[in-house]
């Protein structure tokens, strides 16, 4: 299993994080557009979602529910820094 985002082509990207003592979790996007999109959790703690309209470059968070955004702990890039949004 491959954590964090994977661009998956044609406007699709997965994205998956280990929070297994979350009830809810969501990708927050920050950028070209906010948008926020839940996902589902499986059985071993993960969180995942295939999110649409989402290309390389966008900004993200992991919005813990109930806590403030996370950046992704398995990103591929933190071009604000380590607190900022992943991409």
């Amino acid at each position: 299993m491959k954590i964090g985002s994977s661009y998956l082509g044609e406007g699709c990207c997965e994205f998956t994080v280990w929070a297994p003592t979350h009830e809810e979790v969501a990708v927050q996007i920050v950028s070209p557009a906010h948008r926020l999109i839940p996902m589902q959790k499986d059985e071993w703690g993960y969180f995942k979602v295939v999110a649409e309209n989402i290309g390389p470059g966008t900004l993200y968070f992991y919005k813990l529910l109930g806590e403030k955004d996370r950046p992704d702990p398995a990103s591929h890039s933190q071009p604000n820094d380590v607190h900022g949004p992943s991409e």
